[in-house]
């Protein structure tokens, strides 16, 4: 229930924020052309969203705590 509630917020283009964790949002990436590293053909790519992640400052500081 918790997971359908972020992720229709997300579709929805909410930003989501999780105390003391960081905060989500969907990104629009732009069409564009693209090269197969195999054959060297361009192909099209078309806009999709894609899933942006900030960490809070409290998680980056317990991280490198832990870290170091």
């Amino acid at each position: 229930m918790f997971f359908k509630e972020i992720s229709t917020a997300l579709m929805c283009g909410d930003r989501i924020e999780l105390r003391g964790l960081g905060s989500m949002v969907v990104k629009k990436r732009a069409a564009r052309i693209a090269k197969n590293p195999r054959n060297d053909h361009k192909i099209e790519v078309g806009d999709k969203g894609s899933l942006s992640f900030r960490p809070s400052k409290e998680l980056i500081k317990r991280f490198n705590k832990v870290s170091n």
